[in-house]
């Protein structure tokens, strides 16, 4: 039946009514849901990559970097690792091996990096990439040849290596210096030629202001 001009039925002004009240709850019910998820913050989680053990390699003796790698209990672990060269060492690449065939990475690292005489004083730098690179796994990193233990982590007079006192203020002077490599929630291991007591004095005085999580001289 036709209705007179201007005059909106009872039944189509209610179902009209009804639709924009639909639509005003969807928007102002979608806007509270953008609302809570930006004011809400976000967090993105990035899960570590790359094996969890990290070699980093600074030898001499080709054979001796091995015989030090089989030497650790690491070599029966499954799975991979990271073998590093020393970071003054670019040509020689990173290689990530299988733990129980890793000795042979290891001697091919330290014959490409034989001829580099930088390896033993860039040794700071080496350790720095060496925590990046294992930070945020569970596994190990390991210090491994001669060239870890050759001299002290930190400048210090040879005719004061002896002092605790000494060796203390050397270490405090390098942490506020900014020297000190951040080893927080690490475990280290040192594998290799057994140190000097000197020197092993002074690297556990530089692992403990590291705030290494637990040092293991693994040495042959």
């Amino acid at each position: 039946m036709p209705h007179p001009r201007g005059v909106v039925p009872f039944a189509d002004r209610i179902s009209k009514e009804a639709a924009a009240l639909v639509a005003a709850v969807c928007l102002v019910g979608g806007s509270l849901v953008l609302a809570e998820l930006g004011d809400t913050p976000q967090t993105v989680t990035t899960a570590a990559t790359g094996p969890d053990t990290v070699v980093s390699v600074n030898s001499s003796s080709i054979a001796g970097a091995a015989a030090a790698w089989n030497a650790t209990s690491l070599r029966t672990m499954p799975g991979d690792i990271l073998v590093l060269p020393p970071s003054s060492s670019p040509a020689c690449p990173d290689l990530t091996v299988d733990a129980a065939r890793a000795a042979r990475s290891i001697q091919e690292t330290v014959n490409c990096a034989s001829g580099d005489t930088a390896r033993v004083t860039s040794s700071s730098t080496s350790l720095r990439e060496a925590a990046d690179a294992v930070r945020g796994h569970d596994g190990s990193l390991v210090l491994l040849g001669d060239g870890w233990t050759v001299k002290p982590p930190v400048p210090i007079a040879t005719s004061e290596q002896g002092s605790p006192a000494a060796v203390a203020r050397a270490v405090k002077d390098a942490q506020v210096a900014g020297a000190v490599v951040d080893l927080h929630g690490i475990k280290v291991v040192v594998a290799g030629p057994e140190p000097t007591a000197v020197v092993k004095r002074l690297w556990d005085a530089y692992f403990s202001a590291a705030g290494a999580a637990g040092v293991e001289w693994a040495v042959s």
